[in-house]
């Protein structure tokens, strides 16, 4: 019989070229782009010296050993380890899955039929399909499918350790080619390369950012490296006066006085003034869209795209208007509007409190500013908030629909926000 003779694989990091070299027992294999393609090469080498029998140690003549036995000892040494997921969450029927180091999963909608389904997909093949419409009201069964989705990813991500930091290479000033230090300061460093003469600029932390035919032109490359990264964005920061040049009422001024009389342009800036003032989510709208007006900044899809928020919510019933919410625009407002009142009744305003993104969309378009786009895209969205009220009021679904809207007031401020990040420098 034959016994496998444990092989030695090593991974090292080569700093110089950046990348990874691939050793089988002390012996070079090759340069690789990444860790993961060096780990598949020493595989493949592992696998053909085996199939060789040149990694094989006789215990007794080869001719003992049988078909079954030699594939066994084969897929002892090289095949990839695996891993058994077990799912017990409500509601999801497929109990065991089996993923390997480079198994993908995500959590994705299927369209087999003319229903949607939730389903994960890992290497390609459904698991655990839930119903999309089953999913209203039982909110459970998103948590089940995104916990199983968890169980999985770190099953993944278990099989998959992360290679230690690569062990810096010892430099010798006198015979090692990886480079002689020739200059340095804080952060950096500039090296000459022996073999070819040439001057490398290495800033720590990021590695070489250049190359120069003299150490004074390497070490002025890590100097306008370091500098670029350490220059700081400026962020603008709007004050009552600006806000009052706009046009702001004197609610909105009184509420920026108590804020302390100004708000930072940015995400931060302009959420941390909502959370204060929750009545106010729709100021960095109305900011954007005033300034757009004056020609300070270029935004004219802005109230359109806050518009297609209420097209593109529609529930299932509402499929056929879901269109409009990429391509409504100023040549088909009347068009979306007519289609979304026919599929809307008077009832839905009864409704009105039901409503979620369209109602938000539509009371953002409006209060951006009463211009012709504003007004067109408002009217736009106020009809498609009549079709999803009563849709969701017939459904039953005031939760959800409750629920939604503050994600939707939450996108319509990243919208206005990012518009407004032009102003800053």
């Amino acid at each position: 019989m034959t016994t496998a003779t444990t092989t030695d694989k090593s991974i090292r990091y080569d700093r110089a070229s950046r990348d990874w070299a691939a050793y089988l027992n002390g012996n070079y294999i090759g340069h690789f782009a990444t860790h993961h393609d060096a780990e598949v090469a020493l595989d493949q080498v592992a696998y053909d010296l085996l199939m060789d029998g040149q990694a094989l140690t006789a215990q007794a003549p080869d001719g003992g050993s049988d078909a079954d036995t030699m594939a066994e000892e084969v897929a002892a040494a090289v095949l990839p380890e695996t891993a058994m997921v077990s799912i017990v969450e409500p509601g999801l029927v497929d109990a065991n899955i089996q993923v390997w180091p480079h198994s993908t999963v995500e959590l994705v909608e299927r369209q087999p039929t003319a229903n949607i389904w939730y389903a994960l997909l890992v290497d390609g093949r459904y698991h655990n399909l839930v119903m999309k419409k089953h999913t209203i009201g039982r909110d459970y069964l998103i948590s089940a499918l995104n916990r199983a989705l968890g169980q999985v990813e770190a099953a993944i991500e278990a099989l998959n350790p992360q290679p230690a930091e690569p062990t810096p290479t010892p430099r010798c000033p006198y015979c090692d080619d990886t480079g002689l230090i020739v200059a340095q300061g804080h952060g950096w460093h500039v090296e000459c390369t022996r073999a070819g003469g040439s001057f490398s600029a290495i800033v720590d932390g990021v590695g070489c950012v250049g190359q120069a035919e003299t150490p004074s032109q390497a070490q002025a490359l890590c100097n306008t490296f370091m500098a670029s990264q350490r220059k700081e964005r400026t962020v603008k920061t709007f004050t009552r006066h600006e806000f009052e040049m706009l046009g702001v009422c004197s609610d909105g001024l009184a509420r920026v006085e108590a804020f302390g009389g100004a708000i930072e342009n940015s995400l931060a800036g302009w959420q941390a003034y909502i959370d204060a003032n929750p009545e106010a989510w729709r100021a960095p709208l109305f900011t954007a869209w005033r300034l757009h007006k004056r020609g300070n900044i270029a935004c004219p899809d802005l109230i359109w795209k806050v518009a297609r928020i209420a097209f593109r919510e529609q529930p299932e019933r509402n499929a056929a208007l879901r269109v409009y919410g990429e391509t409504l625009g100023p040549g088909n407002w009347r068009e979306a509007r007519t289609a979304a009142y026919a599929v809307a009744v008077a009832v839905a305003y009864a409704y009105a409190a039901a409503a979620a993104y369209a109602y938000a969309a539509a009371d953002a378009a409006d209060a951006a500013d009463a211009d012709a786009a504003a007004d067109a895209a408002a009217a736009a969205a106020y009809a498609a908030y009549a079709a999803y009220a009563y849709a969701y009021a017939a459904d039953g679904a005031y939760a959800y629909a409750y629920a939604a809207r503050k994600r939707v007031c939450a996108e319509i401020v990243a919208m206005a926000v990012e518009a407004l990040d032009t102003l800053n420098h």
